[in-house]
Order: structure tokens, then C-alpha cells, then sequence
């Protein structure tokens, strides 16, 4: 059921029309296999800069999130037996991802050392502001 899965797609306007229950299962399971192996490789290959490590994360979760914001909203407007228990299959498995990446040690040293390097002074103050905030959370 993953070929043809709707939840895939990963941007866009969600075709909501086209989203089973059956769907979400094997959506989240292979989004959260992609981005587990995807963080795998950031950690070890630490990149201490914008594009080599803020980018790349930033990259990471966007169809996880987008896929997630979806069955996230259809519990809020269709909610079901069946729906329930799809969501609550996966929600544990979403959580740990999450607490994973917010916990990981190489990011919070690679953002660390991104703020103590002369390009610092170069970034813009979005930039820094996002730089900041990401460390401020892993803390």
C-alpha cells in the first residue's frame, strides 16, 4: 500500500479525497524508516555550517511533518474506530523521532559550533535567530 500511498506525496494540498485509513500505517512507517536513516547519516557526517547542517535538517522532517499535519487534521474532521487506532499506532513511533533529533548530541554540537565560527558574524539575523532557537531546544 505504499507505492500508491497519498501520504507520500509530501507537499502540495493533500488529496484528501484519495486518503484511506489503510494509508496511514504504512505512510508513517516508511516516512519515519527514510528520516531515521537520513538523521543516522547528518549525525555522522556533522557539517557545521547553514547549508551543510541547518538545510539538511530542515529538509529532513518535511514530508514526515507534512504527512503527519494531514492524519493530524482528518482525526480533527473524520475521526473513526479505525482511525483512532492508526494514529494511535504510529503517534509513540512520531514522538520518539522527534525526541531523537531534538536530543541529538552531533546536532547540538554541530549548532554550537556553527554560532562559535567566523561565519557567525556573516549570517543574517534569521538566520542566527533559527540558529539560536534550535540550540535553546536541544538544551
Amino acid at each position: 500500500m505504499t507505492n500508491n500511498n497519498p501520504l507520500l506525496i509530501g507537499q502540495g494540498l493533500p488529496p484528501f479525497n484519495e486518503i484511506q485509513v489503510e494509508h496511514v500505517v504504512p505512510a508513517i512507517e516508511q516516512l519515519l524508516a527514510t528520516v531515521d536513516t537520513q538523521l543516522t547519516e547528518i549525525e555522522k557526517n556533522i557539517v557545521p555550517t547553514w547549508t551543510g547542517l541547518v538545510e539538511p535538517l530542515d529538509r529532513l522532517s518535511e514530508k514526515l511533518n507534512w504527512a503527519w499535519g494531514i492524519v493530524g487534521h482528518l482525526m480533527g474532521v473524520q475521526n473513526s474506530p479505525e482511525l483512532r487506532t492508526a494514529y494511535e499506532t504510529s503517534q509513540p513511533k512520531v514522538i520518539k523521532f522527534f525526541m531523537r533529533l531534538g536530543q541529538s548530541q552531533a546536532i547540538y554540537q554541530g549548532l554550537k559550533q556553527i554560532e562559535a565560527s567566523l561565519d557567525w558574524k556573516n549570517m543574517s539575523t534569521v538566520q542566527q535567530r533559527i540558529i539560536t532557537a534550535a540550540i535553546r531546544e536541544t538544551e
